[in-house]
């Protein structure tokens, strides 16, 4: 028997908007096809994993023991909220390494400006005076 309990059913719900959302994006080209052909592989894994644990809450008893929860869903929220936290970590080192690179390009391009500043100087004081 199919019985969800109502953060069951919100996940499954928000899964489903995801998946919606994810392929709206792609369709008007914010996101590429591998972001959301791996969103959207994200999105489906939630929406199987929490019809899984109604058809058959011992599915992932594996997570209940290692995560030493009494109920398989508490498990995979903390497993998901450690995904999260890796996710999170991941693009502040990328927002990092970004300024990192815009900062690079910046001197280089105040550089290149300055250098053409001084030869435009130049070409004007060798310019013959009538």
């Amino acid at each position: 028997m199919l019985v969800f309990r109502s953060i069951q059913l919100i996940a499954v719900i928000v899964a489903i908007v995801l998946v919606a959302h994810t392929f709206r994006q792609y369709t008007h080209q914010k996101i590429g096809l591998s972001g959301m052909l791996f969103w959207i592989f994200i999105w489906i894994l939630l929406l199987v994993s929490m019809v899984l644990i109604s058809i058959e809450p011992l599915v992932l008893e594996f997570l209940s023991v290692i995560f030493m929860t009494e109920l398989p869903l508490n498990a995979a929220l903390i497993l998901a909220v450690i995904v999260l936290f890796f996710a999170t970590y991941e693009l502040y080192l990328s927002k990092a390494n970004t300024d990192k690179e815009i900062t690079t390009i910046v001197r280089h391009l105040a550089l290149l400006e300055e250098k053409i500043d001084s030869i435009a100087e130049s070409i004007k004081l060798k310019e013959p005076k009538e």
